[in-house]
């Protein structure tokens, strides 16, 4: 069974749609999905990841900042 795993971005580029896509699916075969509507990400139960210079305000998702 694959896993959901819910991401949130202020802008969905194609660039992070891409590489998400390349190390998420193609790599570890998990399904995804990028959203960029902050409530929508907040109320997900399942895994998250924030993708965005500022950090989190939870404790429990992963934090990773753009370059």
């Amino acid at each position: 069974m694959r896993e959901n795993l819910l991401i949130y971005t202020p802008v969905i580029s194609p660039r992070l749609h891409y590489i998400m896509g390349l190390m998420l699916r193609e790599l570890l075969g998990l399904e995804f999905r990028i959203t960029t509507d902050q409530e929508q990400y907040h109320t997900f139960e399942g895994p998250k990841l924030f993708y965005h210079t500022i950090a989190p305000l939870g404790k429990t998702e992963v934090h990773i900042a753009p370059a």
